[in-house]
């Protein structure tokens, strides 16, 4: 089903047929696993290698090479992540649901919107207000970890709060401070 989309802008509307929830939950879990997965596996190799380097009896050139190969890992999905963002639209997690971002335009966002503004930029404000917070909290006798923990996830409430609203197009917090949607993906895209 494909909705006309109004944007902010008078007499401007995209046919595009808005993902819904439960796509960007599971672009989102998607995405956390395997980003779990990167970090476990990289972390692993890592413990490996350092017990190779002690069975070597501390020397390091002859695990350099391998080292530096397993380093390239973590390097190589952030790099993969970074460009199927800016040129797709799509994490690794939203391009295996189908889904995509896009600017109220109807434009690939590209790295800036897409990248620092929605991913990096919400990312900041969100631990800053955290921060502030828990700061404000712990100067009025409240125990600072419990509400760290608390709050941790409050943006993220936020968002899925947001998700189910859609006369607002399901536009969260990253997609009004980026001018982004998340829509479905055509296919091939």
């Amino acid at each position: 089903m494909t909705l006309p989309v109004s944007l902010p802008e008078p007499e401007q509307e995209l046919a595009v047929e808005l993902a819904s929830p439960s796509a960007r939950i599971g672009a989102y879990v998607l995405n956390m696993v395997i980003n779990f997965a990167v970090v476990l596996i990289f972390s692993g190799v890592i413990t490996e290698g350092f017990k190779y380097v002690a069975s070597r009896g501390g020397d390091v050139d002859a695990a350099s090479g391998w080292l530096t190969l397993v380093l390239l890992l973590p390097i190589a999905y952030g790099i993969w992540q970074l460009v199927w963002m800016s040129q797709y639209g799509q994490s690794i997690g939203k391009r295996i649901v189908g889904i995509k971002v896009i600017s109220l335009d109807g434009e690939n966002p590209g790295f800036l919107s897409n990248m620092l503004l929605r991913e990096v930029s919400f990312n900041v404000i969100s631990l800053g207000f955290l921060r502030i917070v828990v700061f404000l909290l712990a100067n009025l006798g409240f125990e600072e970890r419990t509400w760290t923990v608390s709050l941790l996830g409050f943006p993220l409430l936020v968002c899925l709060i947001m998700l189910f609203r859609t006369q607002t197009q399901r536009r969260t917090l990253q997609d009004y401070l980026a001018g982004t949607l998340v829509v479905k993906a055509r296919k091939g895209q």
